[in-house]
């Protein structure tokens, strides 16, 4: 282990303390240079060894930095050979201190980051940190060091900062002034934004060609999911944020109407309660496209001759909340996001038959004349279907229900599909779906469910029953039966599944699990008879559970996280009623079906923390900075904040009759 020393009261002559003993102990500090030197241990195993970094020169990019809001930076690293994920700190000290003779300079802990990758050799790189909000305004110096905490095992531990006996303080540092005139000014981001799928189907019975004009008729109003990830960079809470859709027509940009949870209508206007400064806030909206408005995309679209068009999502976009922009400009402009979408038309979804024998087939029927909403670029995943038979008496009801609520780190969806028919194979009821969850990149479903029933009376050894419930690829229940089978229960289990993962606080390496625990389960009537019922109700109720586990002895922290993932409990509700007739030729019946969704979903925040030493303290001997002592720093992060969102629909309930001929059987 290499000596810690230097000499006080004047420039080192000789530089032979190695950093990660600053953040270790201050016990040498006073120690001589050829006595007290110290050996510590480190509980961290390098993440590289046999390399070297300096920092040779620090450029300040941005025009005009303020306290509580991103600085740009240009930093040039020496590395000996290629490595990843070197980290790096940034401090402040202040000029007026500094040149002049004050026992004790104000400094600042300017902020870290872990620069992924550096190439061998002296590069330079942007870097992004924020200007702390406490920092007063003023004329700083700003330092900048490599690996303060001793991650990597170099040649050299004692030059990972800027030359100290360099001549000019210019080649070791930038000058930089540090304004507050918009300290408390907020600037509102949209970060990004993902859709609930990639294309939006809908049923187009009938559409005509007059001229310039697409006529559609007899289309229900349109439903569009996305989960949008918001950020406030500033130094305090923003309250009463509105965010607004609309989508680019011949009548301008046609505001659609959003779901509020917590008033439970549609507005034009979702107004966010409340932002936590420098937080990520996960925002699903689910959209309301009017026949109207569709009508007016469709004619745009068509008389434009092309097969795009734009949706914008905008946070405060009526500029009803002041917000920071800097001298370019780059600031103040992104709460505004526009993505493209494209119609997709039949032709371009991939051929998959329709068997309306086969209950497991998971393509369900549309009418001719398909079309689609989709991102651009993407390919449908659904099947162009083969057309019903209209003669043979066939009674089909059926819809899904499908959400994707996604951060960087967590997700939770649903994906359910409910049918009931009626037709020359008797009546069948059908429930399948999921409930895909995400944790850390790693993506399982947390519940599968497979429900069948169906009874034949002209065929009675056709009918039967069946159920799959799965957890993550393996079945947990099932249950199966024959015409006669009569069921009626409510089962459920507890399960849990985690992953680890590696993640950096600042500079601090952090091991995170987390687990989705909760209960999944389902509730079943089924009547395999001439008096049919197949009533399926799966449901979930997920939380989480987030730890967090430090590799460095010199650091302590922790998770903080009162999150809940998902509830959802979706039913499909068949039933018929079936007599034969005619000696056997004719089956009547009435068929019902019902299906409903109830969604409360993600719900809190997760949260680290760590407390550890932020490398050096710094001093000033022959004109020139050098570390002195070791600083504590306090970090947190938010990893994701969920703004709620609750919904329950009624998405299908309908009930007719028929007669259907045996005769072709």
């Amino acid at each position: 282990m290499k000596r810690v020393c230097w000499m006080l009261g004047r420039a080192p002559r000789r530089r032979c303390f190695p950093l990660v003993a600053l953040l270790a102990a201050v016990a040498f500090l006073g120690a001589g240079c050829d006595s007290g030197s110290v050996d510590l241990g480190s509980s961290v195993t390098p993440l590289s060894t046999g390399n070297n970094f300096q920092t040779e020169d620090v450029r300040v990019q941005t025009a005009a930095p303020q306290a509580g809001h991103p600085m740009t930076l240009e930093v040039e690293v020496t590395a000996e050979q290629d490595a990843e994920q070197i980290p790096l700190a940034f401090y402040l000290l202040d000029k007026e201190d500094f040149d002049g003779d004050a026992a004790e300079i104000k400094q600042y802990f300017a902020g870290e980051m872990l620069l992924a990758t550096a190439a061998a050799g002296s590069h330079a790189y942007t870097v992004t940190v924020a200007v702390p909000g406490e920092v007063p305004a003023g004329d700083y110096y700003l330092i900048t060091l490599a690996d303060p905490s001793g991650l990597h095992e170099e040649l050299d531990e004692n030059d990972n900062f800027p030359d100290p006996e360099a001549t000019a303080l210019a080649d070791i540092s930038a000058t930089v002034h540090i304004s507050r005139d918009h300290a408390e000014t907020p600037n509102l981001m949209i970060e990004d934004v993902s859709f609930d799928s990639d294309v939006i189907l809908f049923e187009a019975d009938d559409y005509e060609d007059n001229g310039l004009v697409h006529q559609i008729e007899d289309m229900p109003d349109l439903q569009i999911g996305a989960t949008v990830k918001i950020r406030s960079v500033g130094v305090l809470p923003v309250t009463e944020v509105p965010l607004t859709l609309c989508v680019n027509t011949w009548f301008g940009c046609e505001p659609l109407e959003i779901w509020d949870s917590a008033n439970l209508e549609l507005t034009q206007t979702l107004v966010l309660d409340q932002l936590e400064p420098n937080e990520v806030n996960i925002v699903h909206l689910g959209a309301r496209i009017s026949q109207q408005t569709w009508q007016n995309i469709w004619d745009y679209v068509y008389q434009m001759g092309e097969d795009t068009f734009d949706l914008e999502i905008a946070l405060d976009g009526a500029d009803l909340i002041a917000e920071f922009e800097d001298a370019g400009g780059a600031l103040g402009n992104d709460n505004l996001l526009v993505r493209q979408l494209r119609l997709v038309p039949p032709e371009e979804y991939p051929y998959n038959p329709y068997d309306p024998y086969d209950p497991y087939n998971p393509y369900e029927p549309y009418e001719p004349g398909l079309l689609a909403l989709g991102a651009a670029g993407a390919q449908a995943a659904y099947a162009t279907p083969l057309a019903v038979d209209p003669n043979n008496g066939l009674l089909q009801y059926s819809d899904d229900y499908g959400k994707t609520l996604a951060s960087d780190y967590f997700s939770a969806g649903v994906e359910f599909s409910a049918l009931a028919r009626l037709d020359n194979g008797g009546a069948l009821g059908h429930v399948q779906g999921s409930v895909p969850l995400k944790v850390f990149g790693h993506t399982f479903d947390f519940a599968y469910i497979n429900v069948m029933g169906q009874a034949v009376p002209h065929r009675v050894q056709d009918s039967g029953f069946d159920l799959d419930v799965r957890f993550a690829g393996n079945t947990l229940y099932s249950r199966s039966g024959d015409a006669g089978f009569s069921w009626d229960n409510d089962w459920n289990v507890t399960k849990s599944k985690g992953y680890t993962t590696r993640f950096w606080l600042g500079i601090v390496p952090m091991a995170l699990t987390a687990s989705a625990s909760g209960s999944l389960g389902f509730g079943i009537e089924a009547e395999i008879a001439d008096d049919f019922v197949t009533n399926a109700g799966p449901y979930v109720d997920v939380g989480s559970n987030v730890t967090a586990g430090i590799d460095l002895l010199i650091a302590s922290g922790g998770v903080t996280a009162d999150m809940s993932l998902i509830k959802d409990t979706f039913k499909g509700d068949a039933s018929a009623s079936m007599t034969l007739a005619d000696g056997g030729a004719t089956l009547n019946g009435t068929l019902a079906e019902q299906i409903s969704n109830q969604l409360q979903g993600p719900q809190g925040k997760v949260s680290l923390f760590v407390s550890y030493p932020d490398g050096v303290r710094w001093c000033k001997s022959w004109g020139v900075p050098y570390p002195c002592g070791v600083r504590t720093a306090y970090k947190s992060q938010t990893l994701v904040n969920w703004q709620s969102y609750s919904r329950n629909d009624v998405l299908l309930s309908k009930q007719q009759s028929t007669s259907v001929s045996l005769n072709q059987l």
